[in-house]
Protein backbone atom coordinates (compact mmCIF):
# COMPACT_ATOMS: atom_id res chain seq x y z
CA UNK A 1 0.00 0.00 0.00
CA UNK A 2 1.47 3.36 -1.06
CA UNK A 3 0.35 6.60 0.62
CA UNK A 4 0.15 9.75 -1.49
CA UNK A 5 3.02 12.15 -0.54
CA UNK A 6 2.17 15.52 0.97
CA UNK A 7 3.68 17.38 -2.01
CA UNK A 8 1.62 15.31 -4.44
CA UNK A 9 -1.54 15.90 -2.45
CA UNK A 10 -0.76 19.64 -2.35
CA UNK A 11 -0.32 19.64 -6.13
CA UNK A 12 -3.59 17.79 -6.51
CA UNK A 13 -5.26 20.41 -4.32
CA UNK A 14 -3.83 23.22 -6.45
CA UNK A 15 -5.18 21.60 -9.62
CA UNK A 16 -8.72 21.36 -8.17
CA UNK A 17 -9.20 24.77 -6.48
CA UNK A 18 -11.14 27.79 -7.70
CA UNK A 19 -9.63 31.14 -8.80
CA UNK A 20 -10.43 32.58 -5.35
CA UNK A 21 -8.24 30.02 -3.57
CA UNK A 22 -5.45 32.58 -3.21
CA UNK A 23 -7.20 34.20 -0.24
CA UNK A 24 -6.12 31.54 2.26
CA UNK A 25 -3.09 29.24 2.27
CA UNK A 26 -3.63 25.47 2.09
CA UNK A 27 -2.41 25.13 5.69
CA UNK A 28 -5.30 27.27 6.92
CA UNK A 29 -7.75 25.14 4.97
CA UNK A 30 -6.15 22.01 6.45
CA UNK A 31 -6.82 23.41 9.93
CA UNK A 32 -10.45 23.98 9.03
CA UNK A 33 -10.81 20.29 8.21
CA UNK A 34 -10.64 19.48 11.90
CA UNK A 35 -14.22 20.82 12.12
CA UNK A 36 -17.31 19.10 10.80
CA UNK A 37 -18.92 20.69 7.76
CA UNK A 38 -21.98 21.69 9.80
CA UNK A 39 -19.84 23.39 12.46
CA UNK A 40 -17.62 24.97 9.80
CA UNK A 41 -20.64 26.35 7.96
CA UNK A 42 -22.12 27.54 11.26
CA UNK A 43 -18.82 29.31 12.06
CA UNK A 44 -18.65 31.07 8.68
CA UNK A 45 -22.31 32.03 8.66
CA UNK A 46 -21.93 33.15 12.26
CA UNK A 47 -19.12 35.52 11.22
CA UNK A 48 -21.29 36.86 8.40
CA UNK A 49 -24.18 37.25 10.86
CA UNK A 50 -21.90 39.15 13.26
CA UNK A 51 -20.90 41.45 10.40
CA UNK A 52 -24.56 42.09 9.64
CA UNK A 53 -25.29 42.68 13.34
CA UNK A 54 -22.32 45.09 13.56
CA UNK A 55 -23.48 46.90 10.44
CA UNK A 56 -26.99 47.15 11.83
CA UNK A 57 -25.71 48.35 15.22
CA UNK A 58 -23.55 51.03 13.62
CA UNK A 59 -26.46 52.13 11.46
CA UNK A 60 -28.66 52.32 14.54
CA UNK A 61 -26.11 54.47 16.41
CA UNK A 62 -25.74 56.86 13.46
CA UNK A 63 -29.51 57.07 13.04
CA UNK A 64 -29.74 57.82 16.77
CA UNK A 65 -27.24 60.67 16.32
CA UNK A 66 -29.30 62.02 13.43
CA UNK A 67 -32.41 61.71 15.56
CA UNK A 68 -30.72 63.60 18.40
CA UNK A 69 -29.72 66.46 16.09
CA UNK A 70 -33.22 66.54 14.60
CA UNK A 71 -34.79 66.53 18.07
CA UNK A 72 -32.52 69.38 19.15
CA UNK A 73 -33.72 71.43 16.17
CA UNK A 74 -37.34 70.35 16.57
CA UNK A 75 -37.65 70.59 20.34
CA UNK A 76 -35.23 73.44 21.16
CA UNK A 77 -33.99 75.68 18.34
CA UNK A 78 -37.20 76.08 16.35
CA UNK A 79 -39.49 76.50 19.42
CA UNK A 80 -37.02 79.02 20.88
CA UNK A 81 -37.05 81.06 17.65
CA UNK A 82 -40.85 80.80 17.57
CA UNK A 83 -41.21 82.04 21.16
CA UNK A 84 -38.72 84.90 20.59
CA UNK A 85 -40.71 85.88 17.52
CA UNK A 86 -43.91 85.82 19.62
CA UNK A 87 -42.19 88.05 22.21
CA UNK A 88 -41.10 90.49 19.48
CA UNK A 89 -44.63 90.55 18.07
CA UNK A 90 -46.05 91.20 21.56
CA UNK A 91 -43.44 93.99 21.99
CA UNK A 92 -44.50 95.57 18.70
CA UNK A 93 -48.17 95.36 19.76
CA UNK A 94 -47.33 97.00 23.09
CA UNK A 95 -45.41 99.85 21.39
CA UNK A 96 -48.12 100.33 18.77
CA UNK A 97 -50.97 100.41 21.31
CA UNK A 98 -48.94 102.76 23.56
CA UNK A 99 -48.55 105.22 20.69
CA UNK A 100 -52.27 104.88 19.87
CA UNK A 101 -53.17 105.43 23.53
CA UNK A 102 -51.07 108.63 23.70
CA UNK A 103 -52.19 109.92 20.33
CA UNK A 104 -55.94 109.41 20.79
CA UNK A 105 -58.20 111.96 22.40
CA UNK A 106 -61.22 109.69 22.33
CA UNK A 107 -61.72 108.11 25.77
CA UNK A 108 -63.08 104.89 24.27
CA UNK A 109 -60.11 104.46 21.96
CA UNK A 110 -57.81 105.40 24.83
CA UNK A 111 -59.34 102.72 27.08
CA UNK A 112 -59.20 100.09 24.33
CA UNK A 113 -55.56 100.88 23.56
CA UNK A 114 -54.65 100.75 27.26
CA UNK A 115 -56.31 97.33 27.60
CA UNK A 116 -54.43 96.01 24.56
CA UNK A 117 -51.19 97.38 25.99
CA UNK A 118 -51.83 95.43 29.15
CA UNK A 119 -52.62 92.29 27.09
CA UNK A 120 -49.36 92.71 25.18
CA UNK A 121 -47.43 93.12 28.43
CA UNK A 122 -49.05 89.93 29.77
CA UNK A 123 -48.10 88.13 26.55
CA UNK A 124 -44.49 89.30 27.00
CA UNK A 125 -44.44 87.95 30.52
CA UNK A 126 -46.07 84.58 29.71
CA UNK A 127 -43.83 83.90 26.68
CA UNK A 128 -40.74 84.88 28.63
CA UNK A 129 -41.73 82.59 31.50
CA UNK A 130 -42.38 79.71 29.05
CA UNK A 131 -38.94 80.26 27.49
CA UNK A 132 -37.34 80.28 30.96
CA UNK A 133 -38.93 76.98 31.99
CA UNK A 134 -38.73 74.95 28.77
CA UNK A 135 -36.36 76.32 26.15
CA UNK A 136 -33.09 77.36 27.79
CA UNK A 137 -30.46 75.01 26.34
CA UNK A 138 -27.20 76.25 27.82
CA UNK A 139 -25.41 78.89 29.88
CA UNK A 140 -24.97 81.20 26.90
CA UNK A 141 -28.63 80.93 26.10
CA UNK A 142 -29.50 81.52 29.77
CA UNK A 143 -27.28 84.65 30.00
CA UNK A 144 -28.72 86.14 26.82
CA UNK A 145 -32.25 85.39 28.02
CA UNK A 146 -31.59 87.02 31.40
CA UNK A 147 -30.25 90.14 29.65
CA UNK A 148 -33.32 90.28 27.46
CA UNK A 149 -35.56 89.61 30.46
CA UNK A 150 -34.01 92.52 32.40
CA UNK A 151 -34.60 94.80 29.43
CA UNK A 152 -38.19 93.51 29.32
CA UNK A 153 -38.63 94.51 32.96
CA UNK A 154 -37.35 98.02 32.26
CA UNK A 155 -39.66 98.32 29.26
CA UNK A 156 -42.68 97.11 31.26
CA UNK A 157 -41.86 99.62 34.03
CA UNK A 158 -41.75 102.36 31.38
CA UNK A 159 -45.16 101.32 30.08
CA UNK A 160 -46.56 101.50 33.60
CA UNK A 161 -45.02 104.98 34.05
CA UNK A 162 -46.52 106.16 30.75
CA UNK A 163 -49.98 104.93 31.78
CA UNK A 164 -49.63 106.62 35.17
CA UNK A 165 -48.30 109.91 33.73
CA UNK A 166 -50.90 109.96 30.94
CA UNK A 167 -53.70 110.34 33.44
CA UNK A 168 -52.05 113.38 35.10
CA UNK A 169 -49.63 114.91 32.59
CA UNK A 170 -50.19 113.86 28.98
CA UNK A 171 -47.33 115.92 27.57
CA UNK A 172 -44.85 114.47 29.99
CA UNK A 173 -46.07 110.99 29.16
CA UNK A 174 -45.61 111.67 25.42
CA UNK A 175 -42.15 113.10 26.01
CA UNK A 176 -41.17 110.04 28.13
CA UNK A 177 -42.53 107.69 25.51
CA UNK A 178 -40.64 109.39 22.65
CA UNK A 179 -37.36 109.52 24.51
CA UNK A 180 -36.71 107.11 27.39
CA UNK A 181 -39.26 104.46 26.43
CA UNK A 182 -37.99 104.29 22.83
CA UNK A 183 -34.48 103.59 24.12
CA UNK A 184 -35.79 100.88 26.45
CA UNK A 185 -37.80 99.29 23.63
CA UNK A 186 -34.81 99.40 21.27
CA UNK A 187 -32.55 97.82 23.89
CA UNK A 188 -35.12 95.09 24.55
CA UNK A 189 -35.57 94.52 20.80
CA UNK A 190 -31.79 94.28 20.37
CA UNK A 191 -31.50 91.64 23.12
CA UNK A 192 -34.36 89.68 21.61
CA UNK A 193 -32.66 89.76 18.20
CA UNK A 194 -29.43 88.56 19.80
CA UNK A 195 -31.31 85.71 21.53
CA UNK A 196 -33.05 84.78 18.28
CA UNK A 197 -29.75 84.84 16.41
CA UNK A 198 -28.21 82.56 19.00
CA UNK A 199 -31.05 80.00 18.57
CA UNK A 200 -30.77 80.30 14.79
CA UNK A 201 -27.05 79.57 15.03
CA UNK A 202 -27.80 76.53 17.20
CA UNK A 203 -30.29 75.30 14.60
CA UNK A 204 -27.74 75.77 11.84
CA UNK A 205 -25.10 74.02 13.97
CA UNK A 206 -27.46 71.09 14.62
CA UNK A 207 -28.19 70.89 10.90
CA UNK A 208 -24.47 70.85 10.14
CA UNK A 209 -23.96 68.16 12.79
CA UNK A 210 -26.73 66.08 11.23
CA UNK A 211 -25.17 66.55 7.79
CA UNK A 212 -21.77 65.55 9.14
CA UNK A 213 -23.26 62.50 10.84
CA UNK A 214 -25.04 61.57 7.61
CA UNK A 215 -21.91 61.94 5.49
CA UNK A 216 -19.83 60.02 8.02
CA UNK A 217 -22.49 57.31 8.23
CA UNK A 218 -22.63 56.97 4.44
CA UNK A 219 -18.85 56.68 4.18
CA UNK A 220 -18.60 54.19 7.03
CA UNK A 221 -21.55 52.14 5.78
CA UNK A 222 -20.08 51.97 2.27
CA UNK A 223 -16.75 50.89 3.72
CA UNK A 224 -18.34 48.32 6.02
CA UNK A 225 -20.55 46.97 3.22
CA UNK A 226 -17.56 46.59 0.90
CA UNK A 227 -15.51 44.92 3.65
CA UNK A 228 -18.45 42.66 4.56
CA UNK A 229 -18.94 41.67 0.92
CA UNK A 230 -15.23 40.92 0.50
CA UNK A 231 -15.14 38.98 3.75
CA UNK A 232 -18.29 37.09 2.74
CA UNK A 233 -16.70 36.17 -0.57
CA UNK A 234 -13.53 35.06 1.22
CA UNK A 235 -15.50 32.98 3.71
CA UNK A 236 -17.67 31.46 0.97
CA UNK A 237 -14.63 30.59 -1.16
CA UNK A 238 -12.80 29.21 1.87
CA UNK A 239 -15.78 27.10 2.92
CA UNK A 240 -16.29 25.87 -0.64
CA UNK A 241 -12.61 25.06 -1.06
CA UNK A 242 -12.45 23.23 2.26
CA UNK A 243 -15.28 20.96 1.05
CA UNK A 244 -14.83 20.71 -2.73
CA UNK A 245 -11.06 20.09 -2.75
CA UNK A 246 -11.32 16.93 -0.65
CA UNK A 247 -14.27 15.75 -2.71
CA UNK A 248 -12.14 16.19 -5.87
CA UNK A 249 -9.31 14.16 -4.34
CA UNK A 250 -11.79 11.50 -3.22
CA UNK A 251 -13.29 11.46 -6.74
CA UNK A 252 -9.83 10.90 -8.28
CA UNK A 253 -9.18 8.04 -5.85
CA UNK A 254 -12.61 6.53 -6.64
CA UNK A 255 -11.85 6.74 -10.40
CA UNK A 256 -8.51 4.97 -9.84
CA UNK A 257 -10.30 2.24 -7.85
CA UNK A 258 -12.89 1.91 -10.63
CA UNK A 259 -10.03 1.55 -13.14
CA UNK A 260 -8.57 -1.33 -11.10
CA UNK A 261 -5.69 0.52 -9.43
CA UNK A 262 -5.80 -0.47 -5.75
CA UNK A 263 -2.23 0.60 -4.91
CA UNK A 264 -2.81 4.27 -4.08
CA UNK A 265 -3.73 5.61 -0.64
CA UNK A 266 -4.42 9.21 0.42
CA UNK A 267 -3.08 10.89 3.55
CA UNK A 268 -6.03 12.05 5.67
CA UNK A 269 -5.33 15.03 7.95
CA UNK A 270 -8.78 16.28 8.92
CA UNK A 271 -11.78 14.90 10.77
CA UNK A 272 -14.70 16.39 8.82
CA UNK A 273 -17.14 14.51 6.60
CA UNK A 274 -14.97 14.85 3.47
CA UNK A 275 -11.93 13.60 5.40
CA UNK A 276 -13.98 10.69 6.69
CA UNK A 277 -15.03 10.02 3.06
CA UNK A 278 -11.35 9.89 2.04
CA UNK A 279 -10.63 7.61 4.98
CA UNK A 280 -13.56 5.38 3.92
CA UNK A 281 -12.20 5.25 0.34
CA UNK A 282 -8.76 4.33 1.70
CA UNK A 283 -10.36 1.60 3.80
CA UNK A 284 -12.44 0.41 0.84
CA UNK A 285 -9.33 0.29 -1.37
CA UNK A 286 -7.42 -1.66 1.27
CA UNK A 287 -10.33 -4.04 1.80
CA UNK A 288 -10.71 -4.57 -1.96
CA UNK A 289 -6.97 -5.19 -2.26
CA UNK A 290 -7.09 -7.72 0.59
CA UNK A 291 -10.22 -9.30 -0.91
CA UNK A 292 -8.63 -9.60 -4.37
CA UNK A 293 -5.51 -11.15 -2.85
CA UNK A 294 -7.63 -13.60 -0.87
CA UNK A 295 -9.68 -14.39 -3.98
CA UNK A 296 -6.44 -15.04 -5.87
CA UNK A 297 -5.28 -17.48 -3.20
CA UNK A 298 -8.75 -19.00 -3.02
CA UNK A 299 -8.84 -19.55 -6.79
CA UNK A 300 -5.62 -21.56 -6.60
CA UNK A 301 -7.03 -23.57 -3.71
CA UNK A 302 -10.27 -23.98 -5.64
CA UNK A 303 -8.43 -25.48 -8.59
CA UNK A 304 -6.65 -27.97 -6.34
CA UNK A 305 -9.87 -28.77 -4.52
CA UNK A 306 -11.65 -29.39 -7.83
CA UNK A 307 -9.10 -32.07 -8.75
CA UNK A 308 -9.39 -33.68 -5.32
CA UNK A 309 -13.19 -33.52 -5.49
CA UNK A 310 -13.13 -35.39 -8.81
CA UNK A 311 -11.22 -38.26 -7.21
CA UNK A 312 -13.46 -38.26 -4.14
CA UNK A 313 -16.58 -38.24 -6.31
CA UNK A 314 -15.49 -41.35 -8.20
CA UNK A 315 -14.84 -43.18 -4.91
CA UNK A 316 -18.22 -42.01 -3.56
CA UNK A 317 -19.95 -43.42 -6.64
CA UNK A 318 -18.57 -46.89 -5.95
CA UNK A 319 -19.53 -46.64 -2.27
CA UNK A 320 -23.09 -45.61 -3.15
CA UNK A 321 -23.56 -48.65 -5.38
CA UNK A 322 -22.51 -50.99 -2.54
CA UNK A 323 -24.74 -49.08 -0.11
CA UNK A 324 -27.71 -49.48 -2.46
CA UNK A 325 -27.37 -53.29 -2.36
CA UNK A 326 -27.25 -53.34 1.44
CA UNK A 327 -30.28 -51.06 1.65
CA UNK A 328 -32.28 -53.55 -0.46
CA UNK A 329 -31.55 -56.31 2.08
CA UNK A 330 -32.44 -54.08 5.02
CA UNK A 331 -35.75 -53.14 3.40
CA UNK A 332 -36.73 -56.82 3.07
CA UNK A 333 -35.92 -57.50 6.74
CA UNK A 334 -37.90 -54.48 7.89
CA UNK A 335 -40.92 -55.61 5.86
CA UNK A 336 -40.94 -59.00 7.63
CA UNK A 337 -40.55 -57.32 11.05
CA UNK A 338 -43.47 -55.03 10.25
CA UNK A 339 -45.75 -58.04 9.58
CA UNK A 340 -44.77 -59.67 12.94
CA UNK A 341 -45.39 -56.46 14.85
CA UNK A 342 -48.83 -56.06 13.26
CA UNK A 343 -49.76 -59.60 14.44
CA UNK A 344 -48.72 -58.73 18.00
CA UNK A 345 -50.82 -55.59 17.82
CA UNK A 346 -53.91 -57.55 16.71
CA UNK A 347 -53.49 -60.06 19.61
CA UNK A 348 -53.07 -57.26 22.11
CA UNK A 349 -56.21 -55.60 20.77
CA UNK A 350 -58.24 -58.84 21.21
CA UNK A 351 -56.96 -59.27 24.79
CA UNK A 352 -57.85 -55.67 25.52
CA UNK A 353 -61.40 -56.22 24.26
CA UNK A 354 -61.83 -59.33 26.52
CA UNK A 355 -60.47 -57.43 29.51
CA UNK A 356 -62.84 -54.59 28.73
CA UNK A 357 -65.80 -57.02 28.74
CA UNK A 358 -64.66 -58.43 32.12
CA UNK A 359 -64.41 -54.91 33.44
CA UNK A 360 -67.99 -54.24 32.33
CA UNK A 361 -69.23 -57.40 34.13
CA UNK A 362 -67.34 -56.47 37.29
CA UNK A 363 -68.85 -53.00 37.12
CA UNK A 364 -72.36 -54.54 36.92
CA UNK A 365 -71.63 -56.78 39.95
CA UNK A 366 -70.30 -53.81 41.84
CA UNK A 367 -73.49 -51.90 41.02
CA UNK A 368 -75.62 -54.79 42.33
CA UNK A 369 -73.61 -54.95 45.55
CA UNK A 370 -74.01 -51.20 45.92
CA UNK A 371 -77.76 -51.51 45.47
CA UNK A 372 -77.83 -54.34 48.08
CA UNK A 373 -75.87 -52.18 50.50
CA UNK A 374 -78.32 -49.34 49.98
CA UNK A 375 -81.28 -51.69 50.60
CA UNK A 376 -79.63 -53.05 53.77
CA UNK A 377 -78.96 -49.55 54.89
CA UNK A 378 -82.63 -48.69 54.43
CA UNK A 379 -83.69 -51.91 56.20
CA UNK A 380 -81.37 -51.19 59.10
CA UNK A 381 -82.91 -47.77 59.41
CA UNK A 382 -86.41 -49.20 59.38
CA UNK A 383 -85.56 -51.88 61.99
CA UNK A 384 -83.88 -49.37 64.23
CA UNK A 385 -86.88 -47.06 63.82
CA UNK A 386 -89.32 -49.86 64.69
CA UNK A 387 -87.20 -50.87 67.69
CA UNK A 388 -87.24 -47.30 68.90
CA UNK A 389 -91.00 -47.12 68.45
CA UNK A 390 -91.55 -50.41 70.33
CA UNK A 391 -89.29 -49.21 73.12
CA UNK A 392 -91.30 -46.01 73.26
CA UNK A 393 -94.49 -48.08 73.34
CA UNK A 394 -93.13 -50.09 76.30
CA UNK A 395 -92.34 -46.86 78.07
CA UNK A 396 -95.84 -45.56 77.42
CA UNK A 397 -97.31 -48.85 78.74
CA UNK A 398 -95.24 -48.43 81.89
CA UNK A 399 -96.62 -44.93 82.24
CA UNK A 400 -100.15 -46.28 81.83
CA UNK A 401 -99.44 -48.86 84.58
CA UNK A 402 -98.45 -46.01 86.87
CA UNK A 403 -101.65 -44.16 86.05
CA UNK A 404 -103.68 -47.35 86.67
CA UNK A 405 -101.98 -47.71 90.04
CA UNK A 406 -103.10 -44.25 90.93
CA UNK A 407 -106.64 -45.05 89.71
CA UNK A 408 -106.65 -48.28 91.73
CA UNK A 409 -105.62 -46.37 94.84
CA UNK A 410 -108.36 -43.84 94.24
CA UNK A 411 -110.93 -46.70 93.79
CA UNK A 412 -109.82 -48.30 97.07
CA UNK A 413 -110.14 -45.02 98.89
CA UNK A 414 -113.53 -44.46 97.28
CA UNK A 415 -114.64 -47.96 98.40
CA UNK A 416 -113.55 -47.23 101.99
CA UNK A 417 -115.30 -43.89 101.92
CA UNK A 418 -118.49 -45.53 100.55
CA UNK A 419 -118.28 -48.23 103.26
CA UNK A 420 -117.96 -45.59 105.95
CA UNK A 421 -120.86 -43.69 104.41
CA UNK A 422 -123.03 -46.88 104.43
CA UNK A 423 -122.18 -47.49 108.07
CA UNK A 424 -123.10 -43.95 108.97
CA UNK A 425 -126.31 -44.22 106.93
CA UNK A 426 -127.26 -47.45 108.76
CA UNK A 427 -126.78 -45.69 112.07
CA UNK A 428 -129.03 -42.87 110.88
CA UNK A 429 -131.96 -45.24 110.29
CA UNK A 430 -134.71 -44.18 107.95
CA UNK A 431 -133.24 -40.80 107.43
CA UNK A 432 -130.02 -42.21 106.03
CA UNK A 433 -131.60 -44.90 103.87
CA UNK A 434 -131.35 -42.87 100.64
CA UNK A 435 -127.80 -41.98 101.48
CA UNK A 436 -127.02 -45.65 102.08
CA UNK A 437 -128.36 -46.51 98.63
CA UNK A 438 -126.01 -43.94 97.09
CA UNK A 439 -123.13 -45.26 99.14
CA UNK A 440 -123.83 -48.79 97.91
CA UNK A 441 -123.81 -47.54 94.33
CA UNK A 442 -120.51 -45.77 94.91
CA UNK A 443 -119.05 -48.93 96.44
CA UNK A 444 -120.26 -50.96 93.45
CA UNK A 445 -118.72 -48.38 91.07
CA UNK A 446 -115.44 -48.41 93.00
CA UNK A 447 -115.39 -52.20 92.89
CA UNK A 448 -115.95 -52.24 89.13
CA UNK A 449 -113.21 -49.65 88.74
CA UNK A 450 -110.80 -51.83 90.67
CA UNK A 451 -111.76 -54.83 88.58
CA UNK A 452 -111.29 -52.90 85.31
CA UNK A 453 -107.99 -51.51 86.51
CA UNK A 454 -106.70 -55.00 87.26
CA UNK A 455 -107.77 -56.17 83.79
CA UNK A 456 -106.03 -53.20 82.15
CA UNK A 457 -102.90 -53.86 84.20
CA UNK A 458 -102.89 -57.44 83.01
CA UNK A 459 -103.22 -56.25 79.40
CA UNK A 460 -100.43 -53.65 79.89
CA UNK A 461 -98.22 -56.35 81.40
CA UNK A 462 -98.85 -58.55 78.36
CA UNK A 463 -98.03 -55.57 76.05
CA UNK A 464 -94.82 -54.86 77.96
CA UNK A 465 -93.77 -58.49 77.75
CA UNK A 466 -94.49 -58.55 73.98
CA UNK A 467 -92.69 -55.21 73.48
CA UNK A 468 -89.63 -56.44 75.32
CA UNK A 469 -89.53 -59.60 73.19
CA UNK A 470 -90.04 -57.54 70.02
CA UNK A 471 -87.23 -55.12 70.96
CA UNK A 472 -84.85 -58.00 71.62
CA UNK A 473 -85.78 -59.61 68.30
CA UNK A 474 -85.31 -56.31 66.45
CA UNK A 475 -81.92 -55.76 68.09
CA UNK A 476 -80.83 -59.20 66.94
CA UNK A 477 -82.14 -58.41 63.45
CA UNK A 478 -80.20 -55.13 63.47
CA UNK A 479 -77.00 -56.96 64.41
CA UNK A 480 -77.57 -59.47 61.62
CA UNK A 481 -78.26 -56.66 59.14
CA UNK A 482 -75.02 -54.90 60.18
CA UNK A 483 -73.09 -58.13 59.77
CA UNK A 484 -74.64 -58.77 56.34
CA UNK A 485 -73.90 -55.16 55.32
CA UNK A 486 -70.25 -55.56 56.35
CA UNK A 487 -70.02 -58.73 54.25
CA UNK A 488 -71.63 -56.94 51.28
CA UNK A 489 -69.20 -54.03 51.66
CA UNK A 490 -66.26 -56.46 51.65
CA UNK A 491 -67.71 -58.08 48.52
CA UNK A 492 -68.09 -54.64 46.89
CA UNK A 493 -64.48 -53.78 47.81
CA UNK A 494 -63.31 -57.03 46.25
CA UNK A 495 -65.33 -56.33 43.10
CA UNK A 496 -63.82 -52.84 42.89
CA UNK A 497 -60.34 -54.27 43.24
CA UNK A 498 -61.19 -56.76 40.50
CA UNK A 499 -62.48 -53.88 38.36
CA UNK A 500 -59.31 -51.86 38.97
CA UNK A 501 -57.15 -54.87 38.12
CA UNK A 502 -59.15 -55.50 34.95
CA UNK A 503 -58.81 -51.80 34.03
CA UNK A 504 -55.07 -51.99 34.65
CA UNK A 505 -54.87 -55.09 32.45
CA UNK A 506 -56.96 -53.33 29.84
CA UNK A 507 -54.67 -50.26 29.95
CA UNK A 508 -51.58 -52.45 29.67
CA UNK A 509 -53.11 -54.27 26.72
CA UNK A 510 -54.01 -50.95 25.10
CA UNK A 511 -50.46 -49.72 25.65
CA UNK A 512 -49.09 -52.93 24.20
CA UNK A 513 -51.45 -52.60 21.24
CA UNK A 514 -50.55 -48.91 20.78
CA UNK A 515 -46.85 -49.67 21.08
CA UNK A 516 -47.19 -52.52 18.63
CA UNK A 517 -49.10 -50.34 16.20
CA UNK A 518 -46.52 -47.60 16.65
CA UNK A 519 -43.76 -50.11 16.04
CA UNK A 520 -45.63 -51.26 12.96
CA UNK A 521 -45.90 -47.64 11.77
CA UNK A 522 -42.23 -47.12 12.56
CA UNK A 523 -41.35 -50.29 10.70
CA UNK A 524 -43.38 -49.11 7.72
CA UNK A 525 -41.76 -45.68 7.98
CA UNK A 526 -38.35 -47.34 8.15
CA UNK A 527 -39.31 -49.42 5.14
CA UNK A 528 -40.36 -46.29 3.26
CA UNK A 529 -37.24 -44.50 4.46
CA UNK A 530 -35.06 -47.34 3.23
CA UNK A 531 -36.82 -47.19 -0.10
CA UNK A 532 -36.30 -43.43 -0.14
CA UNK A 533 -32.66 -43.95 0.82
CA UNK A 534 -32.34 -46.39 -2.02
CA UNK A 535 -33.86 -43.84 -4.38
CA UNK A 536 -31.61 -41.17 -2.92
CA UNK A 537 -28.64 -43.44 -3.40
CA UNK A 538 -29.58 -43.76 -7.05
CA UNK A 539 -29.99 -40.01 -7.25
CA UNK A 540 -26.71 -39.56 -5.38
CA UNK A 541 -25.01 -41.77 -7.90
CA UNK A 542 -26.42 -39.60 -10.65
CA UNK A 543 -25.44 -36.52 -8.65
CA UNK A 544 -21.94 -37.89 -8.28
CA UNK A 545 -21.60 -38.10 -12.02
CA UNK A 546 -22.92 -34.57 -12.31
CA UNK A 547 -20.52 -33.48 -9.57
CA UNK A 548 -17.69 -34.94 -11.58
CA UNK A 549 -18.76 -32.79 -14.51
CA UNK A 550 -19.16 -29.78 -12.17
CA UNK A 551 -15.66 -30.38 -10.79
CA UNK A 552 -14.24 -30.09 -14.27
CA UNK A 553 -16.22 -26.89 -14.85
CA UNK A 554 -15.15 -25.59 -11.40
CA UNK A 555 -11.51 -26.11 -12.32
CA UNK A 556 -12.07 -24.08 -15.48
CA UNK A 557 -13.90 -21.43 -13.39
CA UNK A 558 -10.88 -21.19 -11.07
CA UNK A 559 -8.67 -20.48 -14.07
CA UNK A 560 -11.07 -17.77 -15.28
CA UNK A 561 -11.27 -16.24 -11.77
CA UNK A 562 -7.49 -16.07 -11.59
CA UNK A 563 -7.46 -14.24 -14.94
CA UNK A 564 -9.98 -11.71 -13.57
CA UNK A 565 -7.92 -11.15 -10.41
CA UNK A 566 -4.83 -10.40 -12.49
CA UNK A 567 -6.62 -7.35 -13.93
CA UNK A 568 -6.27 -5.54 -10.56
CA UNK A 569 -3.02 -3.90 -9.45
CA UNK A 570 -2.38 -4.83 -5.83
Amino acid sequence: MKALPASAEKQLLERNVSPFACFLPPEAIMNLRSLNISRRASLFFGVITLLLIGLGGFSYVQIDHLRTAEQNIEENSLPSIQVVDDIQIALLHARLESIRMLASTDPAVHSTAEAKVREAIEALRSNSEFYRKNLISGETDRAQFEDANSKMGAYIDGVKQIIAMDSSDHEKAVSFANAEQVQRASAYQEKLSTLRGHNAEEAVSSGKDATAVYNHSVNVLLTVVVVACLLTVVLAVTLTRSIVDLIGISLKLAEDIAAGDLTRQLGVTGSDEASRLMNALNTMSGNLRSTIQEISGASAQLSTAAVEMTSITESADRTLQQQNSEIEQAATAVTEMSAAVEEVARNATSTSQAAQQSSISADLGNQRVTETLNAMQNLTGLVEGSSAQVTALAGQAQDISKVLGVIRGIAEQTNLLALNAAIEAARAGEQGRSFAVVADEVRALAHRTQTSTQEVEQMISAIQAGSTATVESMQKSTLEVHSTRKTAEDAGQSLRQITDSVLEINNRNLQIAAASEQQAHVARDVDRSLISIRDLAVQSSEGTRQTLIASTELSQLAVNLNDLVLRFKT
